[in-house]
C-alpha cells in the first residue's frame, strides 16, 4: 500500500488506524474500483464527488449488493441512507430538489461512474455483494474484512492485505491489472479471447457503461444496473426521516467520537430489537426520536446566556446508569438521538450559565413515555 495511505493514517480514539478516503484517493490519478458491502458514510460519497470533478479523465467503478439483510425495516433504512450517499457521489447533492433534472446540477459526475449489481445468469437473482476490495490505477489493490466504514477502520477486528507489485505491464502494475481484468471479465462474462477488450482500464469502463446502458445487448453479462429510486420491496421511500437516518447510521457505524446525536439510550440489543419489530402502526420499526424544548422563562435570563445539560436513563435502570446528553443552547429545540417506542424513560436537567458552564437551576426529574415515532420532553425551570 503507498506510504501515503499507511503513514498518514488518522489514529482513532483508541490508538487503531482509522484512514480517512481522501488518503485513498490522492494516491489515485484515473480510476477507483471498489468493491463494498455498505457505502453509507458521507465523507466517502463526498470526497469520491469532489476527486471525480477534479480532472475530468477520472473514472470509477462502483459495486454494490441489490439487496440487504431482509429485515424490512432495517433494509428500508440502509436503502434510505445509501440513496443520499449515492446522490452525492453522483450529483453532489443528498436529495436531488423535485423538478430538477440531475444533469444541470454542478457536482454531476454520473457520466464517469459505473454503478452496478451482480446477478445470477440462471435466474437473474442478486449476488450478495459481501466483499471488500479497492483497486487503484492498475497500481496497487486492498482486499480483506475492512468495509469503507467507520467501525471497521477503528475499533472493529479486521484484517486487510494490501499489494504494490513491482512488475510492470503496459503502464500498469501486474497483479493489481490482473486482478482488475479478473473481477471485471467474470462481471462482464468475458470469453479468455475477448479478456484484452478489458485490458486498458477506460476501454473497460467505457464496455461497461455501454452495457448498463443498454448499448450491448447482445452480451449477457452479470451486470445489473443500480436504480435508485427503486428496492427489492419497491419504491424507496421519498419522504424517508432524514434525522433518523443519521441516528441510526451512527448507531450502526459509529467511531466513539462524540456526535451531535447521543447514541448510549440505545444498546445493540436494543437496536436489533427495534428493527425487528413489526407492531402495527409502527412507521419504522421500534425505532423512536428524542427530541427536547426548553422554558427557562422563569430564570430571568435570556434563552442565548442558558445552556442545558439533560440525564436521562430508562425507567428500570438504575441513577447510575444515566446518559449525560449536551450541553445545548436552550433557545430552541433538539433533536437529541433515538430512543426505543414503548420503553419509558426518567429525565433530569440543570440549567447552566452559558459564559461559565456554572449551575443556575435544576427541573424537576420527570418520567417519559416514548409512544410515538417522535417523543418531545419539554423541560422548565
Amino acid at each position: 500500500m503507498p506510504a501515503s495511505v499507511v503513514g498518514r493514517a488518522r489514529k482513532g480514539p483508541d490508538g487503531s488506524g482509522c484512514a480517512r478516503s481522501p488518503l485513498l484517493f490522492e494516491s489515485a490519478e484515473r480510476y477507483v474500483y471498489i468493491e463494498e458491502q455498505y457505502f453509507w458514510i458521507e465523507e466517502n460519497a463526498r470526497d469520491l464527488n469532489a476527486w471525480l470533478r477534479a480532472k475530468p479523465d477520472r473514472f470509477v467503478f462502483l459495486v454494490l449488493p441489490r439487496r440487504f439483510s431482509d429485515i424490512e425495516i432495517g433494509d428500508q433504512i440502509h436503502y434510505a441512507l445509501r440513496r443520499r450517499r449515492l446522490h452525492e457521489l453522483l450529483h453532489g447533492v443528498s436529495e436531488i430538489p423535485a423538478g430538477t433534472d440531475p444533469a444541470t446540477l454542478p457536482g454531476n459526475v454520473e457520466a464517469r461512474v459505473a454503478l452496478f449489481h451482480i446477478i445470477s445468469r440462471e435466474n437473474l437473482d442478486p449476488i450478495y455483494v459481501h466483499s471488500k476490495v479497492v483497486i487503484v490505477d492498475d497500481t496497487w489493490f486492498t482486499i480483506g474484512s475492512a468495509n469503507l466504514t467507520r467501525r471497521s477502520w477503528t475499533f472493529d477486528s479486521e484484517i486487510n492485505g494490501a499489494c504494490v507489485d513491482a512488475r510492470l505491464r503496459r503502464g500498469g502494475h501486474v497483479s493489481a491489472r490482473q486482478f482488475r481484468i479478473d473481477l471485471l471479465a467474470e462481471h462482464l462474462q468475458l470469453a479468455p479471447a475477448e479478456r484484452a477488450l478489458i485490458e486498458d482500464p477506460r476501454d473497460a469502463f467505457r464496455i461497461l457503461k455501454e452495457v448498463l446502458d443498454g448499448n450491448r445487448r447482445w452480451m449477457r453479462t452479470h451486470l445489473l444496473k443500480a436504480d435508485l429510486a427503486f428496492t427489492h420491496y419497491g419504491p424507496s421511500p421519498p419522504d424517508f426521516d432524514p434525522i433518523l437516518q443519521d441516528a441510526v447510521n451512527l448507531v450502526a457505524d459509529t467511531d466513539g467520537t462524540q456526535t451531535h446525536f447521543d447514541l448510549r439510550l440505545i444498546d445493540l440489543g436494543d437496536f436489533i430489537f427495534a428493527l425487528r419489530d413489526s407492531t402495527e402502526g409502527l412507521e419504522y420499526g421500534g425505532f423512536g426520536r428524542l427530541r427536547f424544548t426548553f422554558d427557562v422563562g422563569a430564570l430571568n435570563r435570556p434563552p442565548a446566556d442558558v445552556l442545558v445539560r439533560v440525564e436521562m436513563r430508562k425507567a428500570s435502570s438504575p441513577a447510575s446508569q444515566n446518559v449525560t446528553m449536551g450541553p445545548w443552547p436552550a433557545t430552541g429545540p433538539v433533536d437529541a438521538g433515538v430512543l426505543l417506542i414503548g420503553q419509558e424513560y426518567v429525565v433530569r436537567a440543570t440549567a447552566l450559565a452559558a459564559s461559565t458552564s456554572a449551575p443556575i437551576a435544576t427541573a424537576p426529574e420527570q418520567g417519559v413515555l416514548a409512544t410515538a415515532f417522535l417523543t418531545t420532553v419539554n423541560i422548565g425551570f
